[in-house]
């Protein structure tokens, strides 16, 4: 018995009965792999789609960043809002509250970004204020 099998991937097999003699051939095709055309369609679909799908992709990315976000402004809001004046906490909750309604509207790449900006650099300023940094980074000494 002998099998080989060409570049094509077709599987010959032959096959000898010792007995009688007798010499037997079959030829396997593949039938489930995609013919040539198939496959540079395929590879024309992924390069016709590939901007498409980077959008969507950082779409995703930005609407997570957002997610977490607004999970731990919220959060520290709750736990923190004695030591923010009403005014930022006002503020803040209305970013937090914009950027929610923006990923619950199904808005677009750039106003998403946008809002998250804006509650992120609120977020900053908060923390500098609790920390007592300066512009510069630095706390102030003791």
């Amino acid at each position: 018995m002998a099998f080989r099998i060409d570049a094509d991937g077709i599987v010959n097999v032959d096959a000898k009965d010792l007995g009688t003699g007798k010499s037997q051939s079959v030829r396997v095709k593949p039938t489930s792999g995609l013919s040539p055309e198939e496959v540079d369609r395929l590879v024309q679909d992924s390069e016709r789609f590939k901007f498409a799908d980077a959008l969507r992709k950082e779409l995703a990315e930005v609407r997570n960043q957002a997610e977490t976000l607004l999970y731990t402004t919220e959060a520290a809001l709750d736990g923190y809002a004695d030591f923010v004046d009403a005014k930022m906490l006002s503020d803040t909750r209305a970013l937090a509250a914009s950027l929610r309604a923006l990923l619950e509207s199904g808005a677009d790449l750039g106003k998403i970004r946008e809002g998250y900006q804006q509650l992120e650099a609120m977020t900053f300023l908060i923390a500098e204020k609790m920390y007592g940094t300066d512009e510069g980074g630095a706390a102030p000494a003791g």
